[in-house]
């Protein structure tokens, strides 16, 4: 198909140079061919209403699991590496792992922990520039550094008994998140610069026993999503390239100085925020074949989220911003540099408004078992599945219709239409894999540890980027549970600690979002520890 004639900096140019607009360029170099015109117009390559795809990519991957799901649902389930968590039902945190598992709890119930997630994400990266033909520039900033992120998240439940053969309950816990922030001199800025992701599920459940061996559970999710997350846009840069296009036979030196006039010299914060409820369901069967065995699987269904949200840029309303880049094309010799700025900066260009996206976060499937070997030891073992290729593409639209753009990566859709902005991302399914054990010591002490294998939805490199340089990791964890038999058996309190390596992350990357095509290169490695608490009380 024939390349629209379209600019990257809401800008259309249309005719050709000639010799009689040679001017001087800032810095001494003479014979830069003025454009005779440029017009404002609806572009392909907007820099653009949203400049960061990603309400949910969110995510420099929650160093907790997988992806940017988050294990904070129960202290016990950690403190074995959360295995066997459909089977082993030892306290209401069963709401949100199996709700079959309330028929092996007595009375009324309740729970309440605490999270603490301190994760250190250590990068050495480089961005090259790769829009423009013969350029072969860097970003400039910081491409060695740390991360540190520091994360607390609660959980809340309370289950009760109605008779021999049914009992209620309803859980507060969060299933998938992330917080990330990198210094502002990053030179993968215009990637990602910061991110905190938040969801929390409300989840009333119901079981009943209809065999004696098998019980079941079922529940309703209310999930509420609320996101935060910003990057830099490479406004002078996409300017750059829409005035190079137009040239005919500009030289090396009027080339770079046409990119050291502009590019990363007028950057726009690109803040976006949205929110959203929707929801979802949950189930759960447990099956006890002997006494000491126990089998579970529950499933976690999709939850469809239809975000609402608004792209913030203060320097697209900043007068001096405004009159610096006026200043900038005028001495660069650009004709009708107010015209160009208008258009660069207004509502077809990189000016903020509101934004939509359609997400389909993925549905959990989990298996487990628990074996008591004596009176003294337990074994667990399990197998988490996660549906991630649910999420292959961040597509953010513009639901006031005010702008075309962006690319499209669908087949067989036409060259030239409205286009959705698209975030590539690919995502496959995942596996973690658990094994643990629980000793008993004696009626007041119980210890576990655990070890799993968490697998990453990223397929490589490429589609890997600085919101998520998530790999597969190796999770390490030990617990206790004191119970106060000696003050009041009702009570007991859970601790738990987990180491989580993640394999070491290359990126190669290329910024799609605004269409600047910095390409970012490195590696990140992260680390992270877990530490957790819960309160437990029978009625």
């Amino acid at each position: 198909m024939s390349r629209p004639e379209t600019s990257c900096a809401g800008l259309r140019t249309s005719a050709p140079v000639g010799s009689a607009g040679h001017t001087n360029i800032t810095g001494g170099l003479g014979g830069l061919q003025a454009l005779r015109r440029i017009e404002p117009m609806r572009t392909k390559d907007t820099v653009i209403r949203t400049g960061a795809f990603a309400i949910l990519s969110v995510v420099a991957g929650s160093a907790g699991a997988a992806g940017f799901q988050v294990n904070t649902q129960g202290i016990k389930a950690m403190g074995s590496s959360f295995a066997g968590t459909a089977a082993t039902a030892e306290d209401p945190t069963t709401v949100a792992y199996n709700p079959a598992g309330m028929m092996m709890l007595e009375g009324t119930q309740a729970s309440a922990g605490l999270h603490a997630l301190l994760t250190r994400t250590k990068y050495n990266v480089q961005a090259r520039r790769t829009l423009i033909e013969g350029d072969e520039g860097f970003v400039p900033g910081s491409g060695r550094g740390r991360v540190d992120e520091n994360s607390f998240v609660p959980h809340a439940y309370l289950t009760h008994r109605l008779s021999a053969n049914a009992a209620a309950g309803l859980g507060i816990y969060v299933p998938f998140g992330n917080a990330s922030d990198f210094p502002g001199d990053f030179v993968g800025r215009y990637h990602a610069q910061s991110s905190d992701i938040a969801t929390v599920n409300l989840n009333p459940v119901f079981a009943f026993r209809p065999h004696e061996q098998v019980s079941l559970g079922f529940g309703a999710i209310v999930q509420f999503i609320d996101a935060d997350i910003s990057n830099e846009i490479d406004l002078g840069h996409n300017l750059a390239n829409s005035i190079i296009e137009q040239q005919n036979g500009v030289s090396d030196g009027e080339r770079d100085a046409i990119i050291g006039a502009l590019s990363h010299d007028f950057d726009v914060e690109n803040d976006i925020r949205g929110d959203n409820v929707a929801f979802a369901l949950n189930l759960g069967v447990l099956w006890e074949p002997q006494d000491g065995t126990r089998l579970g699987l529950s499933y976690h269904s999709k939850v469809q989220h239809v975000i609402d949200g608004r792209a913030r840029r203060p320097q697209t309303n900043d007068d001096a911003f405004r009159n610096r880049l006026v200043g900038t094309l005028e001495n660069l010799g650009v004709p009708n540099p107010e015209e160009v700025t208008q258009g660069a900066l207004g509502p077809l260009g990189a000016a903020g408004g509101d934004i939509r996206t359609v997400v389909d976060l993925p549905e959990v499937l989990n298996l487990g078992i628990a074996q008591e070997l004596n009176s003294q030891w337990t074994v667990m073992g399990g197998a988490t599945f996660t549906r991630w290729s649910r999420i292959d593409e961040l597509r953010f639209e513009f639901p006031d219709g005010s702008a075309d753009g962006g690319e499209s990566f669908a087949q067989g859709l036409p060259e030239l239409r409205r286009r959705d902005l698209v975030q590539p991302l690919r995502f496959r399914d995942s596996w973690r894999y658990g094994v643990g054990a629980m000793y008993e010591l004696d009626e007041s002490w119980a210890f576990r540890a655990g070890i799993a294998y968490d697998e990453t939805p990223v397929r490589n490199a490429r589609a890997r980027t600085a919101r998520l340089p998530d790999n597969d990791r190796i999770l390490l964890s030990a617990g206790t549970t004191f119970r106060f038999d000696a003050f009041d058996a009702r009570q007991s309190i859970d601790l738990a600690y987990m180491f989580v390596r993640v394999r070491s992350s290359r990126i190669d990357n290329e910024e799609a979002a605004a269409r600047t095509r910095h390409r970012l290169e490195g590696d990140f490695r992260t680390r992270a520890h877990m530490f957790g608490v819960q309160y437990n009380h029978q009625f």
